[in-house]
C-alpha cells in the first residue's frame, strides 16, 4: 500500500503543472490547512481544556498568536520558495522540479509540516484553550512524522535520488536546530 502511494505520487510528480493547475492545489490545500483542519482537530480536542484555569487566558493569547503568525509566515515563505526556486508547489499534484534546499529548506527538511504543528498549535490554542492546543499540535506532528518518513521521504528519494539523500543527511528532519529555529522567529517577527 505504501509503496503504491510513492508510486502514485513519483508519477504524479512526472505530469506537467501549469500555473492555474498550481494555484489551484495552493487554493485547495491552503484551505484545507487554515479551515478544516483546525477546526476538526479543535472540535476533537476541546473536551481536553475545560477543566484548565481561567488564569490561562493570557498564556492562551500569546500562544495562539505566536503560533498562528508563525505558522502562517512559514507557509508563505514555503510557498514562495517552491514555486520560485523549484517550479511547483507543496501539492503532490503539482510539485517542485527539483530538490530545494534553500530558504526554509535550509533549517529542516519539512518546514510546511513545521509551519502546520505551529499554526494547529495556534489556531485551536485561541479557539479551545491550551490543552486542546497541545494535544492538536502533536496530532498533527505525529501524522506528518508517520507520513513523511513513509511516504513522502521515499517519493522524494525515488524522484530525486542521490541529490535528495545528500539534502537529508545533512538537514534535520521536522524542527530546525536551535540556533536555527531563532534564526526562523527572528525572520518570521
Amino acid at each position: 500500500m505504501r509503496q503504491a502511494l510513492v508510486r502514485f505520487l513519483v508519477d504524479l510528480a512526472q505530469r506537467p503543472s501549469s500555473f492555474a493547475k498550481k494555484l489551484g492545489w495552493i487554493t485547495l490545500g491552503m484551505g484545507t490547512f487554515l479551515f478544516l483542519s483546525p477546526w476538526l482537530l479543535g472540535k476533537g480536542v476541546r473536551a481536553l481544556g475545560q477543566g484548565l484555569a481561567p488564569f490561562l487566558g493570557v498564556i492562551e493569547g500569546a500562544v495562539g498568536i505566536l503560533g498562528l503568525g508563525a505558522g502562517l509566515s512559514i507557509v508563505g515563505w514555503v510557498i514562495a520558495v517552491q514555486w520560485r526556486l523549484g517550479a511547483g508547489t507543496p501539492m503532490p499534484a503539482a510539485p517542485t522540479r527539483k530538490v530545494v534546499t534553500s530558504g526554509p529548506y535550509a533549517l529542516c527538511r519539512h518546514p510546511m509540516y513545521f509551519a502546520a504543528v505551529l499554526y494547529h498549535l495556534g489556531f485551536v490554542t485561541m479557539t479551545s484553550g491550551l490543552g486542546p492546543g497541545v494535544a492538536a499540535a502533536g496530532g498533527v506532528a505525529a501524522f506528518v512524522v508517520f507520513y513523511a518518513r513513509t511516504v513522502e521521504e521515499r517519493e522524494l528519494e525515488a524522484r530525486f535520488g542521490e541529490e535528495y539523500r545528500a539534502y537529508r543527511a545533512r538537514t534535520p528532519f521536522l524542527f530546525p536546530r536551535g540556533k536555527d529555529l531563532w534564526e526562523v522567529l527572528r525572520r518570521v517577527f
